[in-house]
């Protein structure tokens, strides 16, 4: 096609599960090289579909953008467990649409991913993407932008300077309060993407984190001085990399200064570590680029970073009534 299409030439529809398109529509969303043939799947499509469903998460919210019979442009609502969903989207090679046209496309899915009672909608775009200009009309706005680090198993680690003592718990459903209660302190004041707190209730957003990955409760761990939780760390091994993901680590604010953190960081590498060496070669998270904190130690630890994305959330109104538990 054209460098560019007109608005009128373009209409936005569903793409239905067991439609035609939904291949190429797939394929668009995530940004894999189109199928050659109606057999034909890309790996990193694949992946996903496989990922989908051991984790539990919906895929059928899948809109497209169409210049007549053609599939020009795809948006998904990858919805997890929690109340919340990621949104992919991308356009055709070579395809220009109009930004009305993509504001458009986002506001329908979101309208669709909200109707299913949806509290938090995540829209992760890589560098220059079309859909920038877009993402505000249709109701989104700019968080942050997202570092994604990543960890050799055996890099160095900081040597031991006075570390706190603590004594872990891993999780478990009699540990469950502890949890939301380490969570629920660690939110205070904190520097990493905080707009985030209060949109989903605690419950929900552990529901999101145990659908990140593998879920394994012995890779979450809660660390305890005497009977309080001063800090938390949940992993989780990644389906589609050779990696463990640290989904969450959050420090309770009375505890930060105090080495909480370092003492959380080398659990995760002494965990990590007793994973078969093959499958888990690296140790992976995500961090606010504005928590210069966080940066700071985990560069003391290793972590270099591998990419970015820019971060846009958009939040239904059935938050306002969901407050943190």
């Amino acid at each position: 096609m054209g460098s560019s299409v007109r608005e009128q030439s373009l209409e936005v529809r569903p793409i239905a599960p067991d439609g035609p398109d939904r291949l190429v529509g797939l394929h668009l969303a995530l940004e894999a090289p189109l199928p050659t043939g109606p057999a034909a799947v890309h790996p990193r499509v694949a992946d996903f579909l496989a990922d989908a469903a051991q984790r539990g998460v919906r895929s059928d919210l899948l809109l497209g953008v169409y210049l007549g019979p053609r599939l020009v442009s795809a948006a998904l609502a990858v919805e997890s467990p929690g109340r919340a969903a990621l949104v992919l989207t991308a356009n055709a090679p070579g395809a220009q649409l109009p930004t009305a046209v993509q504001a458009q496309c986002l506001e329908q899915l979101m309208v669709a991913a909200f109707a299913k009672r949806n509290l938090l909608l995540q829209l992760l775009l890589p560098p220059g993407s079309a859909v920038q200009d877009a993402a505000p009309s249709a109701g989104f706005r700019r968080l942050t932008r997202l570092l994604y680090l990543q960890r050799p198993r055996d890099a160095a680690s900081p040597a031991n300077t006075g570390w706190p003592t603590v004594r872990w718990l891993s999780y478990s459903p009699p540990s469950h309060p502890l949890f939301v209660e380490a969570i629920r302190r660690s939110y205070a004041q904190s520097m990493d993407c905080p707009e985030l707190t209060g949109i989903r209730p605690i419950d929900d957003v552990l529901a999101g984190h145990r659908a990140a990955g593998q879920f394994d409760p012995q890779l979450w761990s809660l660390a305890l001085q005497g009977e309080e939780p001063v800090g938390v760390i949940l992993l989780s091994p990644m389906t589609s990399q050779a990696a463990v993901e640290v989904v969450y680590m959050g420090v309770a604010q009375v505890s930060r200064g105090a080495g909480v953190a370092h003492v959380l960081l080398d659990r995760a590498v002494r965990l990590v570590s007793a994973i078969p060496v093959a499958p888990r070669s690296h140790l992976a998270l995500a961090v606010d680029e504005r928590n210069r904190p966080a940066r700071g130690l985990y560069a003391r630890w290793g972590f270099t970073t591998i990419g970015f994305r820019e971060a846009w959330i958009a939040t239904s109104s059935l938050t306002r009534t969901s407050a943190p538990s």
